[in-house]
């Protein structure tokens, strides 16, 4: 079974005509799944992927990361369409600018720049790769936000610490708890303090 990683190499090898055509020869990337480093589970205006530029890599390859909360292979915001808006940043190209644009516009993606969708004719030639190279082997991940029954949920039962400052005697105590007040030190028999940040 093909992994999502070959997935997407064979997806940036089928979209390589389109950079062509508009007169960019793609990089060397490396590509993945996976959550950006900020914006990956926001419900309004999550961050679909991510492009690491050479500048940043220790081999002077860059990086690309799409958010493995998409669940959708060639619709308009989908995994190929945000491939493709990433790509765009690995010509060397930052920000969201002219030369974004000029680039992104070539290979068909229009909307605001910073949140590009595929326009007709580049989702036409999407459901192609699908065609060509199969469906995406990987199913979306659920966050939180996406749902009352999503698995992931915010732990309620996390343990505060809480030091003693003449011995150091460190217990761990509910957020219920302390708010009745902290722990006695069994040792020097003074109140505990929730260490600061």
């Amino acid at each position: 079974m093909k992994t999502r990683e070959r997935w997407l190499l064979d997806a940036i090898e089928a979209v390589a005509p389109l950079f062509r055509n508009a007169g960019h020869e793609l990089p060397a990337v490396k590509v993945s799944v996976g959550f950006p480093p900020t914006g990956g589970l926001k419900k309004n205006r999550r961050v679909l992927g991510v492009c690491f530029p050479k500048t940043m890599t220790k081999d002077d390859v860059p990086q690309i990361f799409i958010n493995p909360t998409i669940d959708e292979v060639d619709s308009d915001q989908g995994v190929l369409a945000t491939l493709v808006h990433e790509l765009v940043h690995a010509c060397g190209i930052h920000g969201h600018g002219v030369d974004f644009r000029k680039l992104a516009v070539a290979v068909g993606l229009t909307g605001q720049m910073r949140s590009t969708v595929a326009s007709e004719w580049l989702m036409a030639e999407l459901h192609g790769i699908v065609r060509k190279i199969g469906e995406f082997p990987g199913a979306a991940i659920i966050s939180r936000m996406d749902g009352a029954d999503a698995p992931l949920k915010r732990d309620k039962c996390r343990m505060n610490k809480c030091v003693c400052d003449e011995c150091g005697y460190t217990a761990r105590v509910s957020r219920k708890w302390l708010e009745l007040g902290a722990p006695v030190c069994p040792c020097c028999h003074k109140q505990m303090q929730e260490p600061s940040e």
